[in-house]
């Protein structure tokens, strides 16, 4: 039978040792639990806190999941108030939940996951193995020190304890020049990272909102390009959310993306595009401002862009030459109408010519499929399917005098 150690309206001071309980902590309403820096309380069933009861840590509370029983942190207080200084330490073979509205010194994560009931504020966070997962709210890191969330030893790149879901981060940019931001999604950390921020420090907002998750939307619509290097897609293998407090009144920063995971950008030119942060539509993609495809990096561990100023949503472009069309004449009279081609068809026109087949041609220099009739001697209509992405197509006919080809602009 599972046995409780309760708190009854008094006084529990550890102080200079370590209590050993094997039992539940209940904290009833009136009494006060004090753990003295240098001392240390242990419990293996979790830590109730009762409604006007009272937590001070300024040493080390560690609540360890040893078998199949609940050990979670439940604080029932609406009372805003901080624990102190002292360390939390969340361990053991199991998940354990969380729920309180005050706010922690340190939490340690050492076990098979930690999951935020509310809001979760401390000023720092150390992640040594587990994931956290937030759902609807937040992993918030009141601390603005640069390491104010660290990974252990073990945890190489968070790759075994990171935040599934929502972080927060406050920020100093003046005094720190780099953040981390180890977010994912139920399988692995994508982490983002915030550089150069002393150069021109970011002004006018407090914390910086962190997550990575699907993309949303396709691609139909997607019309980035350059002279000779054009966006044909944007990965699948997920975005970022990186959402500001308030929109900042100066600075800028440099971004890194970690890939790690992401599949098919092998042997690709990769760059960074950004849209609005809750925009699913391709066509709101966007370069971030100053920058060009001409800077793309090849896929390594992260890819990154410099000089940012702006936050939302970002996203790995992945970026292809432009092919050019060869093999068609001698001065050939060809006609297109309406060019810009709106609705999805067109007409084109013709003289001394007999057409065989028509093609069109997508910027990679891909076959896209049309319908063509033959309106009369000099004349034919082509037909586009629906979805298609907006941008310049080579238009190929394939006649009696060999190729003809022109350029359309699909709107």
């Amino acid at each position: 039978m599972k046995r409780f150690l309760f708190i009854v309206t008094g006084l529990l001071i550890i102080s200079q040792f370590e209590l050993r309980a094997q039992e539940s902590l209940v904290a009833s309403a009136g009494s006060v639990i004090t753990v003295e820096s240098g001392a240390g309380l242990f419990i293996t069933g979790g830590i109730e806190m009762q409604k006007n009861s009272t937590l001070y840590n300024d040493g080390s509370i560690a609540i360890s999941k040893t078998s199949t029983a609940a050990a979670d942190f439940t604080d029932h207080n609406d009372k805003v108030y901080s624990y102190g200084t002292g360390k939390f330490i969340f361990a053991g073979t199991g998940s354990q939940n969380i729920f309180s509205v005050n706010r922690f010194g340190l939490i340690e994560v050492n076990n098979s996951g930690l999951n935020l009931m509310s809001d979760i504020r401390a000023n720092n966070w150390y992640l040594k193995s587990g994931k956290v997962t937030t759902g609807n709210f937040y992993a918030i890191v009141s601390g603005t020190d640069e390491d104010a969330i660290q990974a252990g030893i073990s945890n190489s790149r968070f790759s075994l304890s990171w935040i599934n879901g929502n972080l927060r981060r406050y920020i100093n940019p003046v005094a720190f020049n780099r953040y981390l931001f180890p977010v994912g999604d139920d399988a692995k950390v994508n982490m983002a990272e915030l550089d150069n921020l002393s150069y021109k420090p970011l002004t006018g907002l407090q914390y910086v909102d962190a997550s990575f998750g699907a993309k949303p939307g396709n691609d139909a619509g997607l019309n980035i390009r350059t002279a000779n290097r054009y966006c044909a897609s944007v990965s699948n293998g997920g975005v970022w959310r990186l959402v500001t407090d308030a929109v900042p009144s100066g600075g800028n920063f440099d971004l890194k993306l970690f890939v790690d995971g992401f599949k098919g950008l092998e042997n690709k030119e990769l760059g960074i595009l950004q849209r609005p942060a809750d925009s699913y539509m391709a066509s709101a993609w966007t370069l971030p401002a100053g920058n060009s495809l001409f800077a793309a990096d090849r896929l390594g561990r992260y890819i990154s862009e410099n000089n940012l100023s702006k936050f939302g949503q970002f996203g790995v472009g992945i970026i292809s030459m432009v092919t050019p069309v060869t093999s068609y004449v001698k001065d050939a009279s060809l006609k297109v109408y309406p060019n810009p081609v709106i609705d999805n068809q067109f007409y084109v026109e013709y003289n001394g010519i007999k057409v065989n087949a028509v093609k069109l041609l997508a910027a990679d220099g891909k076959t896209v499929a049309c319908n063509f009739k033959i309106q009369k001697s000099n004349q034919l209509k082509v037909s586009l399917p629906v979805f298609m992405a907006k941008g310049i197509y080579t238009l190929q006919l394939d006649t009696d005098n060999g190729l003809q080809s022109t350029k359309i602009n699909l709107q």
